[in-house]
């Protein structure tokens, strides 16, 4: 952008409020100041348009979206802005997701999807008391997304114990690919009996469920509205979210172990978990596949029953060949037996 600008000057006015606030051409204005204190001359000033004076906060928000989301040759935003600004305008549409999805040129389930994911880091963020932020949450993306789509229509001890391995995978860095087989109703409890195998481990377990466990559950409770906490990973989630990576940890036995080493066991512990549930659920698909399969055969044999009488009445049936198809039909079905 700074050897476009010094070639070919400025080519779009920034846009800035009639108080001189900047709502759309940070980027170009940064790339200006860069080369003004280089030494370019030409970049001494920014080109601007300036909003009437009588323009409403809703007015701008609206512009904000169809300048910086819309525009396909704008810089991207990253998911987090995108969906703040999605929540803002419906906050401010009455609800109304056609307007939302109007002024963002998209369609109203896409814009509902980042409201939703958006939502779920709401709650981490909020769980972390203020030690996260939603920008620390960018690269998560697909973490939220299946999330919230996941949890959607599930019940809510199945949703509760999802949503604590995802924020702690969230947490962890932990792909999301491999959150995907820790999708059932049980996941948090297999988590937790990996660390529960892990001795180093152990210590950090005993220091969560130590710390303030009542005042953890109380904070969960709003966050997801449930009258008890489900998961048994609330404890340890709500301990770990609310330090920071290079903070430590005072064990009972006086040792110090630093969050980000914790985290590190932590996430070993959901990826074994994972590896362990994909290979059950292979066990599982295996164990179904005959009874499967035969039940589609069955469904195909009552098709073949209720079309055979008419296809009969053609002069061109071949009644020879279905002899011969019948005939393998009874080999197959001596093997099964």
């Amino acid at each position: 952008m700074k050897r476009d600008l010094q070639s070919r000057g400025q080519q779009e006015p920034a846009i800035v409020t009639a108080d001189g606030i900047l709502i759309n051409g940070n980027r170009r204005t940064a790339g200006l100041r860069a080369l003004w204190e280089a030494g370019e001359l030409s970049a001494r000033y920014v080109s601007c348009l300036v909003l009437p004076a009588d323009a409403t906060t809703y007015e701008l928000v609206d512009l904000e979206a169809e300048l910086q989301v819309a525009n396909s040759l704008k810089q991207d935003y990253s998911w987090v802005n995108e969906a703040m600004l999605i929540e803002e305008l419906y906050d401010r549409a009455q609800k109304n997701w056609e307007h939302v999805a109007n002024r963002m040129h998209r369609t109203v389930a896409d814009v509902r999807g980042m409201y939703d994911k958006l939502q779920q880091l709401h709650q981490l963020v909020e769980l972390s008391g203020g030690t996260r932020l939603h920008l620390d949450f960018v690269e998560n993306e697909s973490v939220f997304d299946e999330l919230s789509k996941y949890i959607k229509n599930k019940p809510q001890q199945e949703a509760d114990s999802v949503r604590a391995v995802y924020f702690l995978g969230a947490l962890t860095g932990t792909p999301y690919r491999q959150l995907r087989h820790l999708r059932r109703a049980d996941s948090a409890q297999l988590v937790l009996n990996e660390m529960a195998e892990d001795v180093t481990m152990r210590p950090i377990l005993e220091a969560a469920d130590a710390a303030t466990p009542m005042a953890s559950d109380d904070l969960l409770d709003d966050l997801v509205g449930s009258s008890e906490p489900f998961s048994p990973l609330h404890g340890l989630l709500a301990f770990v979210a609310q330090k920071r990576p290079e903070a430590n940890i005072v064990l009972d036995d006086g040792d110090r172990v630093q969050v980000r080493d914790v985290l590190t066991s932590i996430g070993s512990s959901i990826m074994t978990a994972a590896d362990e549930a994909k290979e059950e659920d292979r066990d599982q698909s295996a164990l179904q596949a005959p009874l499967v399969r035969a039940g589609k055969a069955i469904d195909e044999l009552k098709r073949v029953v209720a079309a055979l009488p008419r296809a009969r009445r053609y002069p061109e049936w071949d009644e020879a060949e279905f002899a011969k198809r019948v005939a393998e039909l009874n080999e197959l079905l001596d093997k099964i037996r």
